[in-house]
């Protein structure tokens, strides 16, 4: 890979023990992940890949270097 070219990545990771005994956090968080896959657009953060632990789910997403959420 081209050094030049490196891009950085964020990581979002929720704990699954927060969903254990509420199902609207596990609905909630299965919408996000349905959301993210299939939207393309400049403002919304890009989901590049999801992956699973027995203990957690991680996202990973665009980074947005020096951005805040609402700036």
């Amino acid at each position: 890979m081209n050094p030049a070219k490196k891009r950085k990545f964020a990581l979002k990771t929720t704990n699954k023990a927060m969903f254990k005994d509420n199902v609207k956090s596990v609905l909630g968080i299965h919408d996000e992940i349905s959301l993210l896959r299939k939207i393309r657009h400049p403002n919304v953060l890009q989901l590049y890949e999801i992956f699973e632990s027995d203990a957690n789910i991680h996202l990973i997403l665009e980074h947005l270097n020096g951005k805040e959420l609402f700036d």
